[in-house]
Formats: C-alpha cells, sequence, structure tokens
C-alpha cells in the first residue's frame, strides 16, 4: 500500500514534511485517514449504477461482435472469402445458447416448432419456457435476432431429415442436435465438414 494525497493524489511516500509538496494539504503517517492508501479510481469509487451500465455495455458489445462479427470480417477482407467462417461461428453460438437454455430451464431444450419461430431464443421465457414480459419471465434473450445461415441466406429451421437448400438449419429435438445446411456435397468436402455440425440437403 502506498500513501496518496486526499486532494491531489500526489505520491507522498517519500515526502518527509506533513504537507503536500504539490498541493500543500496536511498528512501524518500515523493517521491512515489524512491519506489516501490508493490513487482513487473513478470506476473503482463509481456508484452501483454506472457499474452496471458499464457492464451492460460491455455484454452488448460482445453480444454484437458474436453475431455480425464474422460477417465484418470477411466483408473486410474481400468477397473472394468463403462465408463458411461466419455460419461455423453462428452455429457455435446456437449451440452454446441452446445448452444455456436449458440449464435455465430444468434441462428442457426448445422444441423444433419452438425453434422454427425463433422466438423462444429472442425473447425473454420463464422457467417453462413460455414467452413474456412478467416479473417471472427472467430469462433469456438468447439472441438478438434469427441467425441466418450465410451459406444458404435462410434462417428457417428443419426438422430431421427434412433440410433443403433453402434451409438454413437442421434441428432434431430429440437429441438436441442443430447442424447448419450446407447447399452441395462438393461445399462439404471442400472444407471437410463433420457430419455432426453440418447436413448436405
Amino acid at each position: 500500500m502506498g500513501m496518496y494525497c486526499k486532494k491531489c493524489q500526489y505520491d507522498l511516500s517519500h515526502c518527509k514534511a506533513h504537507d503536500c509538496p504539490e498541493c500543500g494539504t496536511f498528512f501524518d503517517p500515523e493517521l491512515p485517514r489524512t491519506y489516501l492508501k490508493l490513487p482513487y479510481c473513478p470506476i473503482r469509487h463509481a456508484r452501483m449504477p454506472f457499474r452496471i451500465a458499464i457492464t451492460v455495455a460491455a455484454v452488448l458489445v460482445i453480444g454484437y461482435w458474436v453475431r455480425f462479427g464474422p460477417d465484418m470480417l470477411i466483408a473486410f477482407h474481400g468477397s473472394g472469402h468463403p462465408p463458411i467462417s461466419s455460419v461455423f461461428s453462428q452455429h457455435q453460438t446456437l449451440r452454446s445458447q441452446l445448452e444455456l437454455y436449458a440449464n435455465q430451464h430444468s434441462g428442457q431444450y426448445p422444441t423444433l416448432r419452438q425453434l422454427q419461430s425463433w422466438e423462444v431464443l429472442c425473447k425473454k421465457t420463464d422457467i417453462f419456457g413460455q414467452i413474456g414480459e412478467s416479473d417471472r419471465h427472467i430469462f433469456g434473450p438468447y439472441l438478438q435476432q434469427q441467425c441466418m445461415n450465410s451459406m444458404t441466406k435462410s434462417s428457417t429451421v428443419a426438422g430431421p431429415g427434412k433440410a433443403t437448400v433453402h434451409d438454413g438449419w437442421e434441428y432434431d429435438e430429440q437429441t438436441h442436435t442443430l447442424r447448419f445446411v450446407v447447399p452441395t456435397q462438393a461445399e462439404f468436402n471442400q472444407w471437410n465438414l463433420d457430419p455432426a455440425d453440418a447436413v448436405v440437403p
């Protein structure tokens, strides 16, 4: 711990006199109340609402990057870069949010019908998965909007074995498996994709 002026935060650790050489404020090394042990930090001393505001802002920035970051990087580096990196990132995000949903809803995952509307992930829900805005709807939202598969340009969710090139995702509500749709077998082979992650109609 150091010793800092309470008025101007000047470092007093090497001062022999009992007056701050910067502003003249009295201090006594034997009286801790006359000086600061740490320099004043606005964040550390901020009121709770300010701390909450900073936390919320950080969460929003991270959420925005998770949702739009891959697409922004691809656009920045040029159209020659494939959209596979974007859809793969979105796929990982969706999987993690489905796991979070289940953890907060007593192990219950969304049904296929619920996921097809996306509302169960984009709006607040209660412990039973019912959508609403009352005090008991304390979970979510897990996404800000529907996730579009950048390879098929679609956000629709199909059941197991029913995906087409016009769908974005395939979801099996029995095994809770979510896969992204790849338009052609050639693209599937080109990127050496795992059948556990992707499906070709």
